[in-house]
């Protein structure tokens, strides 16, 4: 990790919003890599892929490896402690970039 800039996986097809000039992202469908970043972004827009995201088979590794953050707009309690028994840092609903930025910087901390 340098000084000023998160290197952070997303899993996702694409490049997020909040992805800005204090991130070097990129963009996977598996975090495999995990380790390989200060943290790793799993995208979970709806009930579905949320409930898909808690059987993931890399979740945990992931969450060994590096800071995890779920951004689950629709996300119910139930689900979101279900992934911090999992080791996810942190569940969001939606940030800004300046937001996501101080969320991951703090999820890196705490790893």
């Amino acid at each position: 990790m340098s000084d000023l800039t998160l290197k952070v996986l997303s899993i996702s097809d694409a490049v997020p919003a909040w992805a800005g000039p204090a991130f070097e992202v990129s963009c996977a469908s598996q975090a495999a890599s995990a380790r390989q970043f200060d943290a790793v972004v799993f995208h979970a827009p709806d009930d579905t892929a949320l409930d898909a995201l808690l059987r993931r088979a890399d979740l945990q590794q992931a969450a060994f490896d590096s800071a995890v953050v779920v951004v689950a707009p629709t996300a119910e309690l139930g689900a979101e402690l279900a992934l911090l028994k999992q080791g996810v840092q942190d569940i969001v609903r939606g940030l800004d970039n300046a937001a996501m930025g101080r969320l991951l910087w703090h999820a890196v901390e705490r790893t």
